[in-house]
């Protein structure tokens, strides 16, 4: 329903042509999105144009005569179509509309009326073939101040059943969303024969759809929602809404498919709460014997593909992980002298730390350790900014009161510094009198800059080892090693220090990112090496994946190789096991 000057006269000669029995069609296909009350002013040469084609329609026959239909309303429609000529129906309800955009004839969130108005509808489609239901991930009456609850509507929503169930000509039947309640299953008539389901659903719903034997249904199709705000965030009861991949249905009732479709390991979509049973696949599969073998094909490699997806997410994390602990160890070895800087001798180190865990503390209290010295280091990094900056413009005014010829940089550098380490709270609050950021004060003084960013980064360095051998966070501790390096900078000692620390940290970064570009690249071999053991049936774990990992690190250097392969496999799984 565009509106312009060509359109206008298209429908103008259509209605005409329509008028005069020149034209005489079997099928209409209409789209309209939305009718607006103004719409009746704005486009009246298209509104007659409907009420002409209803009126042709009234005097054909079914067989004679039908309406394929897609829109974004109920209300009007029984006004501008003939509803047993439509044969298909597509009906979207947006949730977010404009202020003279209407879906329904009664206004406000009423489900109740709402149900009823779908229902009259829906039992005058006498014809109807394929029909369509979305309802945009529902958020229409999910809205918190209008929630619908299914024990308030429960005898309108058994009519709207009971006009499903009367539909004698339904062969598909799509529901990308739930109808009004993510509790109400729908019972498809016994006439469908293609079934597509989708959106957020409780489990009350999925029980329902396991106890259905969907008598007619051939093709069943799960789809993903279009929204992972409906997977992460539901809104309702939280016991019916944890996450779905939890719920196990144990049977399901249908047995007749053909065909099935259930991308419920989309890796990506699953990365939250997901939104089908752990064990959909397998019941589907057990009792529908009819179904080929390239469904079951495709559904072993949507498992293979969740399962790998799932091992490497796992498995890189702890690489990254290990990095930590790397970048201390050849720091370490960086200040010694001693190093064996290639790829092959981090692999030995990494595949050590990984079978047998770090010397200090475990991965965890890495992890954990890091993100309390990384915060302790940018808060430090900001006060000791600010202070150093107070007593720039502190000097700086005493300079220009005193008349005095403009001080060298580094002579101020290096007298703040040491009037912050003589007293380091003074200076602590208030604002800078220029206005300007902190660090953009002392940005100029090359030599303070450099003494903060790495007295910083080396306590940063000392606290995340500090910490991940489980010594309790302290953030004054961490201000005062941080002082206490700076009232001695620049040493040889810390200034080899900080060299060893920057070319560990530049090492270990390249080998991390190998080894993980590594196993990215190993993803597709590994997808079709499970996708042939899925689709035989095996039992598979995630530690069989991992041991692979761990013997081709191993090997790298011929590290643990012997180990591995004189003792019996269940060292290597007890070794894997480890890693989970």
């Amino acid at each position: 329903m565009f509106y312009n000057t060509v359109h206008v006269e298209f429908r103008k000669q259509l209605e005409r042509l329509l008028d005069i029995g020149q034209l005489a069609p079997t099928t209409v296909i209409a789209d309209i999105s939305v009718l607006n009350d103004e719409g009746r002013d704005c486009y009246p040469d298209t509104l007659r144009l409907l009420q002409g084609l209803k009126k042709y329609s009234e005097t054909k026959s079914p067989g004679e005569f039908s309406v394929q239909l897609r829109t974004g309303f109920i209300r009007l429609l029984p006004e501008y179509f003939d509803l047993p000529k439509i044969t298909k129906y597509e009906l979207v309800v947006a949730y977010k509309l404009g202020p003279n955009e209407k879906i329904w004839s009664v206004d406000g969130p009423s489900a109740k009326e709402h149900i009823k108005e779908l229902t009259n509808v829906l039992a005058q489609l006498v014809n109807l073939q394929w029909f369509s239901w979305d309802s945009h991930t529902g958020k229409y009456y999910n809205d918190r101040r209008t929630r619908f609850k299914l024990s308030e509507g429960r005898q309108e929503l058994e009519k709207l059943q009971t006009t499903f169930t009367n539909m004698r000509h339904l062969k598909t039947l799509i529901c990308k969303n739930h109808f009004f309640d993510p509790s109400f299953f729908v019972v498809p008539p016994p006439t469908v024969k293609v079934l597509e389901l989708g959106g957020l659903l409780s489990f009350s719903w999925w029980r329902k759809f396991a106890a259905c034997p969907l008598t007619s249904v051939e093709l069943l199709e799960i789809r993903k929602p279009e929204s992972r705000h409906e997977i992460e965030d539901p809104i309702g009861d939280r016991d019916e809404f944890k996450p779905i991949n939890e719920l196990v249905l144990g049977d399901v009732a249908v047995t007749g498919l053909r065909d099935f479709n259930a991308k419920q390991h989309d890796y990506w979509s699953r990365r939250g709460n997901g939104y089908c049973p752990i064990d959909l696949n397998e019941c589907i599969l057990r009792r529908n014997k009819k179904i080929g073998p390239n469904t079951f094909k495709a559904i072993a490699t949507s498992r293979a593909i969740d399962f790998i997806y799932q091992w490497e997410r796992s498995f890189v994390r702890k690489i990254k992980a290990c990095s930590l602990v790397l970048r201390d160890i050849y720091t370490r070895k960086f200040n010694k002298r001693d190093i064996d800087e290639s790829l092959p001798a981090f692999k030995k180190i990494c595949a050590k730390i990984i079978i047998e865990g770090p010397k200090i503390g475990s991965l965890e209290t890495w992890e954990v350790g890091i993100k309390h010295a990384w915060k302790f280091a940018i808060d430090c990094q900001d006060t000791i900014h600010y202070r150093l900056a107070w007593y720039m413009e502190t000097i700086q005014k005493d300079q220009n009161s005193a008349n005095r010829d403009e001080l060298d940089d580094e002579m101020v550098s290096r007298e703040c510094l040491q009037m912050l380490v003589r007293n380091p709270e003074f200076g602590n609050s208030g604002t800078l009198g220029t206005g300007r950021e902190p660090s953009e004060t002392i940005q100029h003084c090359g030599r303070m800059w450099e003494a903060v960013h790495r007295c910083v980064g080396m306590a940063r360095h000392e606290y995340t080892r500090r910490f991940a051998n489980y010594e309790p966070p302290n953030e004054k501790k961490f201000m005062r090693t941080c002082l206490k390096m700076l009232s001695r900078w620049p040493n040889l000692k810390d200034a080899r220090k900080w060299e060893a620390k920057t070319r560990a940290g530049g090492l270990v970064f390249g080998h991390t990112n190998t080894l993980i570009q590594d196993v990215q690249l190993s993803r597709s071999a590994l997808i079709n090496e499970y996708t042939e053991k899925f689709f035989k049936g095996e039992e598979v774990e995630m530690e069989s994946v991992t041991n692979q990992w761990v013997r081709r690190l191993a090997e790298a250097f011929n590290y643990l190789l012997p180990r591995i392969a004189l003792q019996d496999s269940t060292i290597v799984l007890l070794v894997a096991r480890r890693l989970y």
